[in-house]
């Protein structure tokens, strides 16, 4: 067989070898590994409870952290809400005061109209009888100069 030893005597050769290095040769690299943390004496109840704990502080403090952005967010918008009132609040005030100031000016605008129309009223007062001639150089038909 090109060079190569028949079956039985590979494991002829073979058991001498493997007997002396026990059935530790044979495990694969996974089960080295959990071999050697088995080696630590695994999982106690204490490292359980400890491990518990601190999954439970690290819950409390990602709420505590959830609490803070909450009312955080809480605030911003509180005070964002009261910003907007306010500027409403001016704006109101502001459209108030402009609608008081045109009332006052129509209110002054009629009095000094009215106050004109008086004026002229009294300035321009013609009494009773014929009214004055124009031009006294012209003189109407049927009207003695």
């Amino acid at each position: 067989m090109l060079g190569r030893k028949p079956a039985k005597e590979l494991r002829a050769a073979a058991a001498p070898r493997d007997s002396a290095r026990g059935a530790a040769a044979k495990k694969r690299k996974w089960q080295e590994d959990s071999e050697d943390s088995g080696s630590e004496g695994g999982i106690t109840k204490a490292d359980l409870e400890a491990w518990r704990k601190t999954i439970a502080e690290e819950e409390r403090q990602e709420q505590l952290e959830r609490e803070r952005q909450e009312s955080e967010a809480r605030e911003r918008a509180e005070a964002e809400r009261e910003r907007k009132e306010a500027e409403q609040r001016r704006k109101e005030e502001e459209e108030a005061r402009a609608l008081r100031e045109a009332e006052e000016a129509r209110k002054a605008a009629e009095a000094a109209e009215a106050e004109r129309q008086r004026q002229e009223a009294a300035t321009s007062f013609v009494g009773a009888g014929p009214l004055p001639m124009d031009s006294p150089a012209v003189v109407s038909a049927g009207v003695r100069p």
